[in-house]
């Protein structure tokens, strides 16, 4: 079975940019249109938004859910790193999804009779930059348990959009946002050139057009908390990294027989520690 090994999602400035855009009206719609073209008498009244919020405590929560004309379930997910993983966390948030759905429509599933329920369709929204490369259509059973008669399955069809649609200009906006990145980093400058950028090039410029301040005040407070967060991490390992040291330093003075006198005094002269901080942690590391 290919490697899966988990990682903190993180949620970025495209993420939100997603989770902004698409519950809009207009823009759910053309979503909508934008994957059942045929749908012509469809409006963004017929469409519910349906979005998990945190199904437990701290744990991630799907990018979209749509309940359209109350029959048709669609969860999509949007990814810019390609993993097979987002099989197994459309499939969790389906189960969350019907659960609340059963819940508040009363339901019982333990009676004779079959309740009817929405019928679910799956979407990933790959904006990689070989897209091009991957898959239409990726499987439970067949890519994530590597086993086509797996007794669980669930399908998803990769999407980047057709030439202006609106996934085609979020597509697009990432791309935009990621060589924004690269000439300014994660900075305000950034963000304003590339919403700016969106906006004359037609990247979902109606949005951008009425939510730009919004969108600025929002990665404003992204980039500083990944500063924020960077800055901790690095703290953190100059600290363990302090603290190893100072444990080195402890067994090699025993080792060579000093006493703990001796050795307390040099960890407070090498590390600039106070006489009380160095004979605390001699103390505590000398047997």
């Amino acid at each position: 079975m290919k490697d899966k090994t988990n990682t903190t999602p993180k949620r970025g400035a495209k993420d939100t940019v997603f989770r902004k855009v698409f519950p809009l009206p207009e823009y759910r719609l053309a979503l909508y249109k934008s994957l059942h073209p045929e749908d012509k008498t469809v409006t963004a009244d017929d469409i519910k938004i349906i979005s998990l919020e945190n199904i437990v405590l701290n744990e991630p929560y799907n990018d979209l859910g749509m309940l359209a004309r109350g029959k048709l379930l669609i969860l999509i997910e949007a990814q810019s790193t390609w993993t097979i993983n987002i099989l197994m966390r459309l499939f969790l948030y389906a189960a969350a999804t019907y659960q609340d759905y059963i819940k508040a429509n009363g339901i019982s599933l333990y009676g004779s009779k079959s309740e009817i329920l929405p019928l679910p369709e799956f979407y990933v929204i790959y904006t990689g930059k070989d897209r091009d490369k991957k898959p239409e259509i990726i499987s439970l059973a067949k890519d994530y348990f590597e086993n086509p008669n797996a007794h669980i399955d669930l399908t998803a069809k990769v999407i980047k959009g057709k030439e202006k649609d609106v996934v085609w200009q979020y597509v697009m906006f990432t791309e935009v946002w990621n060589d924004s990145i690269k000439l300014y980093g994660r900075t305000r400058e950034a963000a304003v050139h590339a919403i700016n950028r969106c906006i004359d090039e037609g990247f979902l410029s109606d949005f951008f057009t009425i939510y730009k301040k919004e969108v600025i005040s929002d990665m404003d407070v992204l980039f500083d908390y990944d500063y924020n967060i960077k800055a901790l991490a690095k703290e953190a390992a100059r600290e363990a990294a302090k603290e190893s040291a100072i444990l080195t330093t402890i067994k090699a003075y025993k080792k060579f027989s000093q006493t703990e006198e001796q050795t307390t005094s040099a960890i407070e002269t090498e590390f600039g520690l106070s006489s009380a901080q160095a004979a605390e942690l001699v103390k505590a590391n000398w047997n």
